[in-house]
Protein backbone atom coordinates (compact mmCIF):
# COMPACT_ATOMS: atom_id res chain seq x y z
CA UNK A 1 0.00 0.00 0.00
CA UNK A 2 2.66 2.49 0.59
CA UNK A 3 4.69 1.57 -2.74
CA UNK A 4 1.40 1.94 -4.66
CA UNK A 5 1.37 5.25 -2.86
CA UNK A 6 4.96 6.51 -3.57
CA UNK A 7 4.57 5.47 -6.90
CA UNK A 8 1.74 7.94 -7.69
CA UNK A 9 3.31 10.78 -6.41
CA UNK A 10 5.65 12.36 -9.11
CA UNK A 11 2.19 11.70 -11.49
CA UNK A 12 0.55 14.18 -9.22
CA UNK A 13 3.24 16.50 -9.15
CA UNK A 14 3.26 16.51 -12.81
CA UNK A 15 -0.19 17.01 -13.07
CA UNK A 16 -0.36 19.80 -10.95
CA UNK A 17 2.13 21.57 -12.46
CA UNK A 18 0.88 20.99 -15.73
CA UNK A 19 -2.28 22.66 -14.22
CA UNK A 20 -0.91 25.29 -12.86
CA UNK A 21 1.13 26.24 -16.03
CA UNK A 22 -2.03 25.61 -18.28
CA UNK A 23 -3.70 28.65 -15.75
CA UNK A 24 -1.08 30.34 -16.35
CA UNK A 25 -0.69 30.44 -19.68
CA UNK A 26 -4.80 31.13 -19.59
CA UNK A 27 -4.28 33.97 -17.02
CA UNK A 28 -1.55 35.57 -19.59
CA UNK A 29 -3.93 35.16 -22.23
CA UNK A 30 -6.53 37.17 -20.66
CA UNK A 31 -4.44 39.92 -19.39
CA UNK A 32 -3.41 40.08 -23.12
CA UNK A 33 -6.50 40.35 -24.12
CA UNK A 34 -7.85 43.14 -22.18
CA UNK A 35 -4.47 45.01 -22.61
CA UNK A 36 -5.86 44.54 -26.33
CA UNK A 37 -9.39 45.89 -25.41
CA UNK A 38 -8.41 48.63 -23.60
CA UNK A 39 -6.27 50.12 -26.19
CA UNK A 40 -8.87 49.91 -28.40
CA UNK A 41 -10.77 51.57 -26.42
CA UNK A 42 -8.10 54.19 -25.85
CA UNK A 43 -8.24 54.09 -29.99
CA UNK A 44 -11.74 54.27 -30.30
CA UNK A 45 -12.05 58.15 -30.79
CA UNK A 46 -9.37 58.70 -33.14
CA UNK A 47 -11.05 55.06 -35.37
CA UNK A 48 -14.40 57.30 -35.22
CA UNK A 49 -13.29 60.28 -35.99
CA UNK A 50 -10.77 58.87 -38.84
CA UNK A 51 -13.80 57.29 -40.23
CA UNK A 52 -16.08 60.12 -40.34
CA UNK A 53 -13.60 62.64 -41.97
CA UNK A 54 -13.43 60.19 -44.19
CA UNK A 55 -16.56 59.05 -45.33
CA UNK A 56 -17.89 63.20 -45.26
CA UNK A 57 -15.41 63.15 -47.86
CA UNK A 58 -16.75 61.03 -49.57
CA UNK A 59 -20.34 61.94 -49.85
CA UNK A 60 -18.81 65.16 -50.47
CA UNK A 61 -17.67 63.50 -53.89
CA UNK A 62 -21.22 61.80 -54.62
CA UNK A 63 -22.71 65.11 -54.32
CA UNK A 64 -25.19 63.97 -51.91
CA UNK A 65 -24.22 66.68 -48.90
CA UNK A 66 -28.06 66.23 -47.58
CA UNK A 67 -26.98 62.94 -45.75
CA UNK A 68 -25.34 62.62 -42.49
CA UNK A 69 -22.95 60.01 -41.16
CA UNK A 70 -21.72 59.18 -37.30
CA UNK A 71 -19.78 56.02 -36.38
CA UNK A 72 -20.38 53.51 -33.24
CA UNK A 73 -16.63 51.93 -33.97
CA UNK A 74 -16.37 51.29 -37.50
CA UNK A 75 -19.98 50.70 -37.47
CA UNK A 76 -21.51 53.72 -39.97
CA UNK A 77 -25.15 54.92 -38.91
CA UNK A 78 -26.52 57.17 -42.13
CA UNK A 79 -29.39 59.40 -41.47
CA UNK A 80 -31.35 61.78 -43.83
CA UNK A 81 -34.17 62.13 -46.51
CA UNK A 82 -33.88 60.96 -49.86
CA UNK A 83 -35.11 62.76 -52.38
CA UNK A 84 -35.41 59.59 -54.87
CA UNK A 85 -33.56 55.90 -54.31
CA UNK A 86 -30.59 56.43 -56.72
CA UNK A 87 -29.25 58.99 -54.16
CA UNK A 88 -29.49 56.49 -51.30
CA UNK A 89 -28.01 53.63 -53.20
CA UNK A 90 -25.25 55.74 -53.98
CA UNK A 91 -24.68 57.21 -50.43
CA UNK A 92 -24.87 53.27 -49.39
CA UNK A 93 -22.19 52.04 -52.18
CA UNK A 94 -20.05 54.84 -51.31
CA UNK A 95 -19.98 54.01 -47.14
CA UNK A 96 -19.54 50.35 -47.88
CA UNK A 97 -16.50 50.65 -50.07
CA UNK A 98 -15.19 52.63 -47.68
CA UNK A 99 -11.87 51.52 -46.16
CA UNK A 100 -12.00 50.33 -42.61
CA UNK A 101 -15.86 50.77 -42.33
CA UNK A 102 -17.87 46.96 -40.54
CA UNK A 103 -21.08 47.77 -41.41
CA UNK A 104 -23.63 50.33 -42.86
CA UNK A 105 -26.56 51.07 -40.88
CA UNK A 106 -29.30 52.51 -43.12
CA UNK A 107 -31.36 54.90 -41.57
CA UNK A 108 -32.72 57.37 -44.58
CA UNK A 109 -36.42 58.42 -45.19
CA UNK A 110 -37.66 57.93 -48.49
CA UNK A 111 -39.86 61.08 -48.56
CA UNK A 112 -43.25 61.00 -50.04
CA UNK A 113 -43.47 62.13 -53.87
CA UNK A 114 -45.80 65.21 -54.45
CA UNK A 115 -47.13 66.18 -58.23
CA UNK A 116 -46.88 69.05 -58.52
CA UNK A 117 -44.68 70.58 -56.39
CA UNK A 118 -46.11 73.69 -54.83
CA UNK A 119 -45.04 76.37 -52.94
CA UNK A 120 -47.15 78.81 -51.79
CA UNK A 121 -46.63 82.42 -49.90
CA UNK A 122 -49.71 85.16 -49.12
CA UNK A 123 -49.03 88.88 -48.03
CA UNK A 124 -52.00 90.19 -46.09
CA UNK A 125 -50.43 93.17 -44.82
CA UNK A 126 -48.20 92.43 -41.92
CA UNK A 127 -48.93 88.62 -41.79
CA UNK A 128 -46.96 86.25 -44.05
CA UNK A 129 -48.69 82.77 -44.62
CA UNK A 130 -46.96 80.18 -46.45
CA UNK A 131 -47.45 76.61 -47.12
CA UNK A 132 -46.97 73.85 -49.44
CA UNK A 133 -43.93 71.10 -49.65
CA UNK A 134 -39.94 71.58 -49.08
CA UNK A 135 -37.83 69.03 -50.22
CA UNK A 136 -35.81 68.70 -47.09
CA UNK A 137 -35.43 69.76 -43.21
CA UNK A 138 -32.23 71.66 -44.61
CA UNK A 139 -34.36 73.24 -46.82
CA UNK A 140 -37.01 74.33 -44.58
CA UNK A 141 -34.39 75.58 -42.37
CA UNK A 142 -33.14 77.85 -45.08
CA UNK A 143 -36.65 79.34 -46.22
CA UNK A 144 -37.80 79.82 -42.41
CA UNK A 145 -34.92 81.63 -42.42
CA UNK A 146 -35.26 84.10 -44.96
CA UNK A 147 -39.06 84.49 -44.32
CA UNK A 148 -38.28 85.80 -40.79
CA UNK A 149 -35.01 88.09 -42.04
CA UNK A 150 -37.80 89.84 -44.81
CA UNK A 151 -38.23 93.45 -43.67
CA UNK A 152 -41.58 95.17 -42.04
CA UNK A 153 -41.69 92.81 -39.33
CA UNK A 154 -43.93 90.64 -40.84
CA UNK A 155 -45.47 87.69 -38.51
CA UNK A 156 -44.46 85.01 -40.37
CA UNK A 157 -47.03 81.11 -40.05
CA UNK A 158 -47.21 78.67 -41.31
CA UNK A 159 -43.57 77.54 -41.57
CA UNK A 160 -44.37 74.60 -38.87
CA UNK A 161 -46.89 73.30 -41.16
CA UNK A 162 -45.06 73.29 -44.51
CA UNK A 163 -44.28 69.21 -45.56
CA UNK A 164 -41.47 67.41 -46.26
CA UNK A 165 -41.38 65.56 -49.51
CA UNK A 166 -39.80 64.26 -53.04
CA UNK A 167 -40.52 66.08 -56.38
CA UNK A 168 -38.88 69.13 -55.95
CA UNK A 169 -37.56 70.95 -59.58
CA UNK A 170 -33.58 70.42 -59.99
CA UNK A 171 -31.45 73.53 -57.93
CA UNK A 172 -31.65 74.96 -54.80
CA UNK A 173 -35.14 75.19 -54.14
CA UNK A 174 -34.56 77.16 -51.12
CA UNK A 175 -33.19 80.26 -53.30
CA UNK A 176 -35.99 80.36 -55.24
CA UNK A 177 -38.52 80.66 -52.57
CA UNK A 178 -36.45 83.08 -51.32
CA UNK A 179 -36.59 85.14 -54.47
CA UNK A 180 -40.07 84.87 -54.48
CA UNK A 181 -40.78 85.99 -51.13
CA UNK A 182 -38.62 89.31 -52.15
CA UNK A 183 -40.73 89.98 -54.54
CA UNK A 184 -44.14 89.82 -52.80
CA UNK A 185 -42.84 91.74 -50.08
CA UNK A 186 -42.91 94.39 -52.57
CA UNK A 187 -46.92 94.40 -52.66
CA UNK A 188 -48.96 95.50 -49.49
CA UNK A 189 -51.11 92.34 -50.37
CA UNK A 190 -50.20 89.81 -52.73
CA UNK A 191 -49.95 86.21 -53.74
CA UNK A 192 -46.65 83.92 -55.29
CA UNK A 193 -46.93 80.33 -56.34
CA UNK A 194 -44.16 77.78 -57.24
CA UNK A 195 -45.25 75.21 -59.04
CA UNK A 196 -42.87 72.74 -60.24
CA UNK A 197 -40.79 74.64 -62.12
CA UNK A 198 -43.34 77.76 -62.50
CA UNK A 199 -43.31 80.43 -60.52
CA UNK A 200 -46.96 83.14 -60.46
CA UNK A 201 -47.40 86.43 -58.72
CA UNK A 202 -50.55 88.47 -58.09
CA UNK A 203 -51.60 91.60 -56.04
CA UNK A 204 -51.75 95.19 -56.48
CA UNK A 205 -48.88 97.23 -56.58
CA UNK A 206 -48.82 100.70 -54.39
CA UNK A 207 -46.94 102.45 -57.10
CA UNK A 208 -46.21 102.59 -60.62
CA UNK A 209 -42.54 102.55 -59.58
CA UNK A 210 -42.70 99.22 -57.92
CA UNK A 211 -45.00 97.87 -60.97
CA UNK A 212 -42.47 99.00 -63.33
CA UNK A 213 -39.35 97.37 -61.37
CA UNK A 214 -41.24 94.17 -60.52
CA UNK A 215 -42.61 94.13 -64.62
CA UNK A 216 -39.26 94.31 -64.98
CA UNK A 217 -37.96 91.71 -62.73
CA UNK A 218 -40.52 88.68 -63.90
CA UNK A 219 -39.71 89.68 -67.77
CA UNK A 220 -35.93 88.49 -66.97
CA UNK A 221 -34.48 85.25 -66.64
CA UNK A 222 -35.78 83.74 -63.16
CA UNK A 223 -33.59 81.59 -60.67
CA UNK A 224 -32.56 78.29 -61.22
CA UNK A 225 -34.44 77.71 -64.54
CA UNK A 226 -37.88 78.60 -63.21
CA UNK A 227 -40.41 80.24 -65.69
CA UNK A 228 -42.81 82.88 -65.60
CA UNK A 229 -46.18 81.11 -65.36
CA UNK A 230 -48.63 84.25 -64.76
CA UNK A 231 -47.32 88.41 -64.01
CA UNK A 232 -50.57 89.36 -62.38
CA UNK A 233 -49.39 92.10 -60.40
CA UNK A 234 -52.43 94.91 -61.21
CA UNK A 235 -51.27 98.38 -61.09
CA UNK A 236 -51.98 101.01 -58.94
CA UNK A 237 -55.40 102.90 -58.94
CA UNK A 238 -55.60 106.39 -60.72
CA UNK A 239 -58.00 109.26 -59.21
CA UNK A 240 -58.62 110.98 -61.43
CA UNK A 241 -58.19 108.70 -64.62
CA UNK A 242 -57.19 110.57 -66.88
CA UNK A 243 -55.81 110.02 -70.63
CA UNK A 244 -54.77 113.27 -73.17
CA UNK A 245 -53.63 113.18 -76.74
CA UNK A 246 -51.41 116.60 -78.04
CA UNK A 247 -51.21 116.84 -81.61
CA UNK A 248 -48.40 118.81 -82.95
CA UNK A 249 -48.69 118.64 -86.84
CA UNK A 250 -47.61 115.14 -87.33
CA UNK A 251 -46.20 114.18 -83.90
CA UNK A 252 -48.89 112.56 -81.43
CA UNK A 253 -47.24 112.65 -77.52
CA UNK A 254 -50.09 110.22 -75.37
CA UNK A 255 -50.01 110.72 -72.09
CA UNK A 256 -51.43 109.90 -68.62
CA UNK A 257 -52.68 106.38 -67.80
CA UNK A 258 -54.02 103.21 -70.04
CA UNK A 259 -55.91 100.59 -67.94
CA UNK A 260 -53.40 97.33 -69.73
CA UNK A 261 -51.02 96.80 -72.63
CA UNK A 262 -53.28 95.31 -74.50
CA UNK A 263 -55.23 98.48 -74.22
CA UNK A 264 -51.95 100.52 -74.68
CA UNK A 265 -51.54 98.60 -78.14
CA UNK A 266 -55.16 99.40 -79.37
CA UNK A 267 -54.63 102.97 -78.46
CA UNK A 268 -51.54 102.64 -80.83
CA UNK A 269 -53.64 101.24 -83.49
CA UNK A 270 -56.29 104.10 -83.45
CA UNK A 271 -53.53 106.37 -83.70
CA UNK A 272 -52.17 104.99 -86.62
CA UNK A 273 -55.79 104.28 -88.27
CA UNK A 274 -56.59 107.70 -87.29
CA UNK A 275 -53.32 109.41 -88.45
CA UNK A 276 -51.30 107.08 -90.30
CA UNK A 277 -48.07 109.33 -90.89
CA UNK A 278 -48.05 110.34 -87.57
CA UNK A 279 -44.70 110.32 -85.09
CA UNK A 280 -45.72 109.25 -81.88
CA UNK A 281 -44.62 109.87 -78.40
CA UNK A 282 -45.99 107.33 -75.89
CA UNK A 283 -45.71 108.00 -72.22
CA UNK A 284 -49.08 106.17 -71.32
CA UNK A 285 -48.32 104.69 -67.92
CA UNK A 286 -50.39 101.67 -66.38
CA UNK A 287 -52.93 102.61 -64.24
CA UNK A 288 -56.22 100.53 -62.82
CA UNK A 289 -59.45 102.93 -62.02
CA UNK A 290 -61.00 103.04 -66.03
CA UNK A 291 -64.51 103.53 -66.11
CA UNK A 292 -64.66 100.06 -68.15
CA UNK A 293 -61.86 99.08 -70.30
CA UNK A 294 -63.85 98.80 -73.04
CA UNK A 295 -65.58 101.59 -72.99
CA UNK A 296 -62.36 103.59 -72.36
CA UNK A 297 -60.78 102.18 -75.58
CA UNK A 298 -63.71 103.25 -77.76
CA UNK A 299 -63.95 106.81 -76.18
CA UNK A 300 -59.66 107.48 -76.97
CA UNK A 301 -60.70 106.11 -80.58
CA UNK A 302 -63.20 109.04 -80.71
CA UNK A 303 -61.25 111.38 -79.22
CA UNK A 304 -58.18 110.58 -81.56
CA UNK A 305 -60.74 110.97 -84.76
CA UNK A 306 -61.54 114.29 -83.50
CA UNK A 307 -57.92 115.00 -83.15
CA UNK A 308 -57.13 114.13 -86.60
CA UNK A 309 -59.75 116.92 -87.86
CA UNK A 310 -56.90 119.69 -86.04
CA UNK A 311 -53.45 119.90 -86.97
CA UNK A 312 -52.61 121.35 -83.88
CA UNK A 313 -54.93 120.19 -80.73
CA UNK A 314 -55.47 118.30 -77.20
CA UNK A 315 -57.63 115.74 -76.32
CA UNK A 316 -58.52 114.89 -72.51
CA UNK A 317 -60.15 112.66 -71.13
CA UNK A 318 -60.48 112.67 -67.24
CA UNK A 319 -62.58 109.69 -65.98
CA UNK A 320 -66.19 110.42 -68.37
CA UNK A 321 -65.53 113.53 -69.18
CA UNK A 322 -64.08 114.32 -72.56
CA UNK A 323 -62.31 117.99 -73.86
CA UNK A 324 -60.97 118.89 -76.87
CA UNK A 325 -58.98 121.83 -78.11
CA UNK A 326 -57.87 123.67 -81.07
CA UNK A 327 -58.42 125.01 -83.92
CA UNK A 328 -60.29 124.06 -87.11
CA UNK A 329 -58.51 124.52 -90.53
CA UNK A 330 -61.66 124.81 -92.83
CA UNK A 331 -65.50 124.50 -92.65
CA UNK A 332 -65.91 120.67 -93.89
CA UNK A 333 -63.41 119.91 -90.27
CA UNK A 334 -65.34 121.92 -87.96
CA UNK A 335 -69.00 120.64 -89.16
CA UNK A 336 -67.46 117.40 -88.76
CA UNK A 337 -66.11 118.22 -85.59
CA UNK A 338 -69.67 119.84 -84.58
CA UNK A 339 -71.52 117.13 -85.27
CA UNK A 340 -69.36 114.16 -83.39
CA UNK A 341 -70.09 116.90 -80.50
CA UNK A 342 -73.57 115.58 -80.39
CA UNK A 343 -72.92 112.38 -80.35
CA UNK A 344 -70.24 111.01 -77.93
CA UNK A 345 -68.93 107.76 -76.92
CA UNK A 346 -70.93 105.45 -74.51
CA UNK A 347 -71.08 106.45 -70.91
CA UNK A 348 -68.75 109.65 -71.42
CA UNK A 349 -69.79 112.93 -71.95
CA UNK A 350 -68.37 115.87 -74.82
CA UNK A 351 -67.87 118.14 -71.43
CA UNK A 352 -65.97 121.00 -73.28
CA UNK A 353 -65.66 122.07 -76.64
CA UNK A 354 -62.50 124.48 -77.24
CA UNK A 355 -62.35 124.48 -80.60
CA UNK A 356 -61.94 127.16 -82.96
CA UNK A 357 -63.62 127.35 -85.66
CA UNK A 358 -62.07 128.43 -89.18
CA UNK A 359 -60.93 132.08 -90.00
CA UNK A 360 -62.74 134.59 -92.26
CA UNK A 361 -61.99 137.40 -93.50
CA UNK A 362 -63.57 139.73 -94.09
CA UNK A 363 -65.83 139.54 -90.96
CA UNK A 364 -69.41 139.71 -92.23
CA UNK A 365 -72.50 139.17 -90.94
CA UNK A 366 -76.04 140.30 -92.34
CA UNK A 367 -79.67 140.64 -91.15
CA UNK A 368 -81.83 141.15 -94.24
CA UNK A 369 -85.95 141.57 -93.27
CA UNK A 370 -88.16 141.15 -95.80
CA UNK A 371 -92.20 140.83 -95.38
CA UNK A 372 -92.22 138.65 -92.33
CA UNK A 373 -88.99 137.28 -92.44
CA UNK A 374 -85.52 137.81 -90.65
CA UNK A 375 -83.02 136.55 -92.24
CA UNK A 376 -79.40 136.13 -91.00
CA UNK A 377 -76.29 135.31 -93.04
CA UNK A 378 -72.44 135.41 -92.80
CA UNK A 379 -70.50 134.65 -89.27
CA UNK A 380 -70.52 135.58 -85.52
CA UNK A 381 -67.62 135.01 -83.27
CA UNK A 382 -69.15 132.60 -81.16
CA UNK A 383 -71.76 130.60 -80.47
CA UNK A 384 -73.23 132.50 -77.52
CA UNK A 385 -72.98 135.32 -79.39
CA UNK A 386 -75.00 133.89 -82.02
CA UNK A 387 -77.76 132.96 -79.91
CA UNK A 388 -77.83 136.16 -78.23
CA UNK A 389 -78.44 138.07 -81.45
CA UNK A 390 -81.45 135.44 -82.48
CA UNK A 391 -83.42 136.44 -79.32
CA UNK A 392 -82.32 139.86 -79.57
CA UNK A 393 -84.04 139.71 -83.22
CA UNK A 394 -87.04 137.98 -81.60
CA UNK A 395 -87.58 140.89 -79.04
CA UNK A 396 -86.74 143.95 -81.61
CA UNK A 397 -89.11 142.47 -84.05
CA UNK A 398 -91.97 140.03 -82.59
CA UNK A 399 -94.02 137.96 -84.50
CA UNK A 400 -91.32 137.98 -87.36
CA UNK A 401 -89.63 134.67 -88.40
CA UNK A 402 -85.93 134.21 -87.64
CA UNK A 403 -84.02 132.61 -90.23
CA UNK A 404 -80.80 131.64 -88.94
CA UNK A 405 -77.96 130.92 -91.04
CA UNK A 406 -75.35 132.51 -89.09
CA UNK A 407 -71.68 130.33 -88.99
CA UNK A 408 -68.90 130.54 -86.49
CA UNK A 409 -65.84 131.68 -87.37
CA UNK A 410 -62.57 133.47 -85.73
CA UNK A 411 -61.03 136.42 -87.45
CA UNK A 412 -63.32 138.67 -86.14
CA UNK A 413 -63.69 141.53 -83.55
CA UNK A 414 -64.20 140.70 -79.75
CA UNK A 415 -67.32 138.74 -79.15
CA UNK A 416 -68.90 141.85 -76.85
CA UNK A 417 -67.75 144.12 -79.12
CA UNK A 418 -69.30 142.47 -82.04
CA UNK A 419 -72.70 141.42 -80.20
CA UNK A 420 -73.10 145.50 -79.28
CA UNK A 421 -72.86 146.31 -83.03
CA UNK A 422 -75.04 143.95 -83.92
CA UNK A 423 -77.78 144.60 -81.76
CA UNK A 424 -77.51 148.49 -82.80
CA UNK A 425 -78.01 147.36 -86.27
CA UNK A 426 -80.99 144.86 -85.41
CA UNK A 427 -82.12 147.78 -83.54
CA UNK A 428 -81.95 150.16 -86.81
CA UNK A 429 -83.62 147.86 -88.73
CA UNK A 430 -86.69 147.54 -86.55
CA UNK A 431 -87.50 151.01 -87.73
CA UNK A 432 -87.64 149.95 -91.38
CA UNK A 433 -90.33 147.98 -93.31
CA UNK A 434 -87.94 146.20 -95.09
CA UNK A 435 -84.19 146.71 -95.12
CA UNK A 436 -80.72 145.03 -94.71
CA UNK A 437 -78.25 145.60 -91.83
CA UNK A 438 -74.63 144.74 -92.20
CA UNK A 439 -71.89 144.07 -90.45
CA UNK A 440 -67.96 143.88 -90.99
CA UNK A 441 -65.85 143.75 -88.05
CA UNK A 442 -68.09 146.46 -86.40
CA UNK A 443 -68.28 148.71 -89.28
CA UNK A 444 -72.85 148.57 -89.36
CA UNK A 445 -74.30 149.57 -93.21
CA UNK A 446 -78.00 149.95 -93.31
CA UNK A 447 -80.29 150.13 -96.85
CA UNK A 448 -84.01 149.59 -97.17
CA UNK A 449 -87.18 152.12 -96.75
Amino acid sequence: MEAGAGEDLPRLRSGGWLSWRAFGLIALALAGLALLWWLALLQRPAIEADLEERAIEALRNTGESWVQVRFNGRDAVITGEALAEQPRVKVLAALENLFGVRQVSDSIVMLPERRPFTFTAVRDGRTLLVSGYVPSAYALARIAEAARALPGGLSVQGVDRLVRARGAPAGDFSAVVSFALQQLIRLPAGRVTLSDDVMTIEGRSPDLATYDALAATFRDPLPQGFRVGTFAVRPPVATPYTWAAVRDADQIHLLGHVPSQEARQQVLAAVRGAIDDARVVDEMQLADGAPSADRWVKAVSYALRQLARLPKGRVLISDTSITLEGASPDYGSFDALMAARRAPPEGFTLARFLVEPPQVSPFLWAATLIGDTLKLTGVAPSEEAGRGIVEAARSVLPGITVADDTKLASGGPPADAWVNAANFALAQLAKLREGRAELSGTRITLSGE
